[in-house]
């Protein structure tokens, strides 16, 4: 009895009965069981022994001889598979099994092995551990909505490479952006909501004429900014759309004159993570500026006067400039609903941001842990070379590569010296063969007498060291990457959009940068202080200069190292797109556990405006009294990132920089500095007196 008690003691019969069938230890130990029935006819079992033996049906057996034979016969079996495989699998420790089996040479095959195997229960190895793998599909499909006000490459690359990598994950991902991004040439899993047409700066000649052929300041910012504000209620009403059919449970909202794609993540609590081209105006530091302020962007070797002309002077003028726009924009707001905001920082100020940028690129500066650089962010693939341009830079052996995007232009002055400059290079042997890609926005002059050569020789590519390609489309787009990549290929000529420079950087050549607008300004002087550029003013263009600069750029040796530094950084970081990927899901899958925001897809679906997707847009236009404003919805980030934000952001400004503690120890200082100053001056006063009283009284006494 005590024996089957021994046997039975780690089996619950509140368990499922037949799930312990397919354990062989509990087959064996009723087995014995049985056999100790057998042969003790008096014997009185429990309840729990005897349930189970009547359930696996042993009471009925033809003998002990019978079971004993099955046992030996099962175990000899089971012993010679486990030696096969150990065979196999033990290759490198043969010698010493074999070792120990010549000590023991009938201990495995014994009668009594079999029967200690039987009534022993076998322990886990303490040093052995089982595999342990992270489920990452813990919750069930999500939706992630990207949104873009400009859309086009530049932009949407990073959040869509990142997407591509959720997309594998098991996620769905839809795209609000103009034109038609997500051809099936392009990305094809990805469903969009149009904005209406492909941006095109040829358009807006009223904006765009003024930014990239005057010069460049934050008033050009604002014409920009402006013409995106006003189209505001338009990009909402799509987003609302998108939001209604999607159920989006994340937004990723691209940062650039985005406000739509913020404010409809907040009106109904959905997360949103920011994406940016870089980490300049979301972080602080004194020693950063900007050159659309006039200031430089690493502000080290200025002085007095132009770091407080850049720290204080031009960011209260542009935040002065700012203030009215923010209040059109408020007033577009009220129209769709949504609560005005102070300033343009005050919705996002808790939101994850993830900047396709890495600091060697960057100005090294301190960064919160709620912005994280990701970049940079490259394409697994690239188009490869046509056969006439793998003929071309086959044929010629230094190679300058002239890209300025897809929107960018520049004046008829400045395509007149550039080509001038193009054929002295190559007349004096620095370059010997050019890949122009144009876009199509190019206005070109007709070349001086001097020049022995028309520009329409050139740009129908009978010009046998020029090559001229077209990129007015995605489905045209010259493989810059592959021209790039070639060992022909010398030195890029570009306007330093953000997406080539990192890939120049990837693939190891030096740019020469002509900025136009934008941030390329910033680009192209941090791109110069690493030793891998040199820039151009586009307000003041020389042949000479530009030949001197190409040839530099070839010829001088520190630009070569640095650039293989730079090359490594730029391969080493262009990694942590997964790492991108990975946060945007801790942000999603946090967001579940918010006591106060459990059901994202809910609260989207059974919104008063947007219930069932039937009310019309004018009836939440119209509504702009206080009833149509939700009320203040409490920050879902203050919970959902509370591990990245930092505290001085909850503190306030006072008490997050200590300048309450810095102010009383200064006042301590100067309090003692004072006292001992009186005290010094005290004493000196009554030692003065004291001996001019000594003076005066010998004196009269004379």
């Amino acid at each position: 009895m005590y024996l089957l008690e021994e046997l039975f003691k780690d089996y619950d019969l509140n368990s499922d009965i037949w799930s312990y069938w397919s354990s062989i230890d509990l087959y064996h130990k009723v087995a014995i069981s049985n056999l100790i029935v057998q042969q003790e006819p008096n014997f009185q079992c429990n309840v729990s022994i005897c349930e189970i033996m009547t359930l696996l049906n042993f009471s009925n057996r033809p003998s002990k001889y019978y079971l004993l034979l099955t046992i030996i016969l099962f175990h000899l079996i089971v012993i010679g598979i486990n030696a096969s495989s150990s065979d196999k699998i033990n290759q490198a420790d043969s010698s010493k099994t074999q070792s120990t089996a010549s000590r023991n040479p009938t201990e495995t095959a014994s009668l009594w092995s079999i029967f200690k195997n039987i009534f022993t229960k076998k322990q886990p190895d303490p040093n052995k551990f089982g595999k342990f793998e992270i489920d990452k599909n813990i919750n069930e499909t999500k939706n992630i909505l990207v949104g873009s006000f400009v859309g086009g490459l530049s932009h949407l690359r990073p959040s869509l490479e990142i997407c591509k990598i959720l997309i594998e994950r098991g996620y769905k991902v839809a795209l609000v952006a103009p034109g038609n991004f997500t051809s099936p040439t392009n990305y094809p899993s990805i469903r969009q909501y149009s904005t209406g047409p492909e941006h095109n700066t040829k358009e807006l000649l009223h904006i765009y004429k003024e930014i990239y052929e005057k010069p460049y300041d934050y008033n050009s910012f604002f014409l920009e900014k402006d013409e995106a504000d006003k189209q505001y209620s338009e990009r909402f009403e799509v987003y609302k759309r998108s939001t209604i059919d999607f159920k989006p449970d994340l937004f990723l909202c691209d940062l650039l004159n985005n406000e739509a794609c913020f404010d409809i993540a907040w009106k109904f609590k959905i997360p949103a993570v920011g994406v940016s081209s870089s980490l300049s105006r979301r972080t602080f530091a004194p020693y950063k500026s900007d050159p659309i302020y006039g200031c430089h962007s690493n502000m080290e070797k200025g002085s007095f006067i132009e770091r407080f002309k850049c720290l204080i002077i031009q960011p209260a003028r542009f935040l002065y400039e700012s203030r009215q726009r923010i209040i059109f924009l408020n007033e577009k707001r009220l129209s769709v609903g949504v609560s005005p905001i102070t300033s343009s920082l005050e919705r996002i100020k808790n939101s994850l941001f993830l900047a396709d940028t890495y600091f060697g690129f960057e100005i090294p500066h301190p960064v919160p842990p709620l912005y994280q650089e990701i970049g940079p962010v490259m394409q697994e693939s690239y188009p490869p070379l046509t056969p006439k341009l793998s003929s071309f830079l086959s044929l010629h052996q230094r190679i300058m590569y002239v890209s300025f995007g897809m929107q960018a232009f520049t004046t008829l002055e400045n395509y007149a010296i550039l080509l001038k400059s193009f054929l002295e290079v190559i007349d004096r042997n620095i370059i010997d063969g050019i890949v122009w890609s144009l876009s199509g926005l190019e206005n070109f002059p007709t070349l001086s007498d001097d020049t022995q050569l028309e520009t329409s020789e050139i740009l129908n590519n009978r010009y046998t060291h020029i090559y001229v390609t077209t990129s007015s489309s995605l489905e045209e787009l010259t493989p810059q990457v592959s021209i790039l990549n070639h060992s022909n290929t010398k030195i890029f000529l570009t306007h330093g959009g953000v997406a080539s420079c990192h890939e120049s950087l990837y693939v190891g050549k030096p740019m020469l940068i002509l900025p136009l607008a934008s941030d390329q300004f910033s680009n192209a002087e941090k791109l110069e202080e690493q030793g891998v550029a040199l820039k151009l003013d586009k307000m003041d263009l020389h042949v000479d200069d530009i030949v001197r600069k190409i040839e530099f750029l070839q010829l001088e040796s520190r630009v070569k190292i640095n650039l293989k530094r730079m090359q490594i950084l730029t391969k080493i970081n262009s990694k942590r797109k997964y790492r991108a990927a990975d946060l945007i899901e801790f942000v999603m899958k946090a967001s579940q556990l918010n006591p106060n925001n459990n059901d994202v897809k809910e609260s989207v679906v059974d919104n008063r405006h947007m219930k069932e997707g039937k009310e019309s847009s004018e009836k939440v236009s119209n509504e702009t009294n206080s009833e149509s404003i939700e009320p203040a919805i409490e920050d879902i980030y203050e919970w959902l990132l509370k591990e990245w934000i930092t505290p001085d952001s909850r503190m306030g400004f006072i008490r997050g920089k200590y300048l309450d503690v810095y102010g009383v120890v200064l006042i301590l200082l100067f309090s003692i500095i004072g006292s001992i100053i009186w005290t010094g001056w005290s004493v000196v006063s009554f030692i003065v007196n004291s001996i001019a009283s000594l003076f005066e009284g010998k004196l009269k006494s004379d």
